[in-house]
């Protein structure tokens, strides 16, 4: 049991803008990957990552290049 303490900036959980500030933050990121050219490509179309809920997937042809995902990111 810790101290009991308030928050005074964020989003709640379950809150209406959650998912949506989600997923600007998210879009944010699938483009850095997809301009820095990290990722896979499966018929011309980036699958860098894949995305549900709050996991995230990198995809990548090496280790080395999962790791400047993870940079990117």
């Amino acid at each position: 049991m810790s101290f009991t303490f308030t928050i005074s900036a964020g989003v709640r959980q379950s809150g209406l803008l959650s998912p949506w500030l989600f997923s600007v933050y998210m879009d944010v990121l699938i483009n850095g990957l997809r301009n820095a050219g990290f990722g896979c490509k499966l018929a011309q179309r980036f699958c860098g990552c894949l995305l549900y809920a709050d996991d995230i997937v990198l995809m990548a042809h090496s280790l080395n290049a999962i790791r400047q995902c993870v940079y990117v990111m």
